[in-house]
């Protein structure tokens, strides 16, 4: 059960990473739905979001590279998944989105599915343009009030259902509700969850501290965000995901190049 059940809950922060790579901004990938996000969406995200959000991209990296120490702690005694540590070499360029995220070493048996949780979350430290990521998702625009609402479909089957996230006008993300499919007396269901964000503004950006969980149905996820001053980038120093049967912790040791002068 928590094997499915912590896969569910890594896929949860995908909204936030950039798998699967893009190689370029602009349309999706081939081979999945190709339909157009709304117009009004994109130029909110690309306009607005993405001057609010802090990202290595936006902040002028040409490159970056991090070693990644991945540790999984299990708390429960019925799990069928052990704790275990797995170093992950990460790397992206942010001119082409060539992108890699690859084990130190081979997986030792029985590591092969904390690896792809782990590389999923490792690709966080991407920190890519919020409408970069957009790319991978049919976005959707929506006016509440004096905030505005995205709203996120995926591309191609995913245990995400869908996402919304809400936003001040100036951009500022405030809170997110998603729907996703979980495990329930050995079927998957749909469950909503709902995550206040918690940002800390530096260099007049926000840096994203903390994911933390409304009353929901279902299962609980909180995830948490330490950064490091790296050569005057913000770089993501530790990520913290957990529930109360199992904590995922990554360590980054990033490096962060900039353009050639010419």
């Amino acid at each position: 059960m928590l094997r499915v059940a912590l896969a569910a809950s890594i896929l949860a922060l995908a909204p936030l990473t950039a798998a699967p790579p893009l190689r370029a901004q602009g349309q999706p990938p081939a081979g999945i739905d190709p339909t157009a996000s709304d117009p009004v969406a994109v130029g909110f995200l690309t306009t607005v979001v993405d001057a609010r959000v802090y990202s290595l991209e936006s902040a002028g990296a040409a490159r970056m590279k991090s070693r990644v120490a991945a540790i999984l702690e299990v708390n429960d005694p019925r799990a069928k998944v052990e704790s275990t540590r797995i170093d992950l070499d990460v790397a992206f360029d942010y001119a082409t989105g060539a992108a890699s995220v690859t084990p130190v070493a081979k997986p030792a048996p029985g590591q092969q599915n904390v690896l792809t949780w782990a590389t999923a979350a490792a690709q966080n430290a991407f920190s890519v343009k919020p409408s970069r990521m957009a790319v991978q998702w049919r976005v959707a625009y929506q006016q509440e009030g004096e905030q505005v609402r995205l709203d996120y479909l995926p591309r191609t089957t995913n245990m995400i259902e869908s996402f919304s996230e809400w936003h001040k006008a100036d951009g500022t993300p405030l809170k997110r509700r998603m729907a996703q499919r979980v495990p329930k007396e050995g079927v998957l269901v749909t469950v909503q969850q709902e995550m206040v964000l918690d940002y800390e503004e530096v260099d007049r950006k926000l840096l994203l501290k903390e994911l933390k969980p409304v009353e929901a149905e279902g299962a609980q996820f909180a995830y948490r965000f330490e950064y490091a001053d790296v050569d005057g980038f913000h770089v993501l120093k530790k990520l913290v995901q957990e529930n109360v049967a199992w904590r995922l912790t990554l360590d980054f040791d990033t490096k962060v190049e900039k353009p050639a002068k010419k």
